[in-house]
């Protein structure tokens, strides 16, 4: 009778002990799977460039300073505003100075130079256009930014209210007609005449001419082709 009476809990207990262990088995065999599964998905060539297009250099060497244009979206469609973006990239094996896109520069009223052209289906981008104010904000300081080696700069990007501003062709324009647009991106901190460069003041702190000396000059272009659908 005893004997009964110890096989039946201990029967019980290393059926559970089992069905535990077989359940956290299958457990352990769906998170592997789906691992495998998402991995083969992100590192998918095919799906990692859906919605992403990017313009490869042309004919940039190594240990120049040159811009790449890259789009949030491979399609668009007719009424979709053009979400593009440049860098600029510092191949150089010493690191540079850059300034980036300052009150007047995208009209170039004053250097840097920074601004888009579009090409491609004639009236089929539609801009708002808007006036400006003929005062340009000083040049300061923090308009100064080191770029290290290998290392890139966004000439749009806000740091603060002042500070570098969005390309106002991209933000305020609209494709209205379905077709090719080659967007091209034009950079250029070629003029060396602080008074080019400083905005609407009349007097310029010699720390920011020495900043200015340590500018690269360059004159960059680089382009990018969109699709836009009906």
């Amino acid at each position: 009778m005893s004997k009964r009476r110890l096989a039946g809990p201990a029967a019980c207990l290393a059926r559970r002990f089992i069905g535990f262990h077989r359940e956290v088995i299958l457990r352990l065999l769906a998170i592997f799977i789906c691992f495998l599964a998402c991995s083969a998905y992100s590192c998918s060539p095919s799906h990692n460039s859906v919605g992403f297009k990017v313009a490869e250099p042309v004919n940039s060497a190594r240990g120049d300073i040159f811009c790449k244009l890259a789009s949030l979206r491979d399609k668009y469609r007719v009424g979709d505003q053009p979400e593009i973006s440049a860098r600029i990239i510092n191949g150089a094996e010493k690191a540079v100075y850059l300034v980036g896109s300052l009150d007047g520069s995208e009209r170039k009223a004053r250097f840097p130079h920074v601004y888009y052209s579009v090409s491609g289906v004639e009236g089929g981008l539609s801009e708002t256009q808007f006036g400006y104010c003929g005062v340009l904000n000083p040049l300061r300081i923090q308009d100064f930014v080191r770029v290290e080696p290998g290392n890139d700069f966004d000439p749009h990007k806000q740091v603060d209210y002042y500070g570098f501003s969005k390309s106002g062709k991209l933000v305020h324009s609209r494709f209205v007609k379905a077709g090719s647009y080659t967007f091209e991106f034009h950079y250029s901190t070629e003029n060396r005449d602080i008074k080019d460069w400083r905005g609407s003041v009349s007097e310029t702190p010699s720390e920011l001419r020495e900043l200015l000396g340590k500018v690269a000059r360059v004159n960059l272009t680089c382009s990018l082709t969109v699709d836009v659908l009906e």
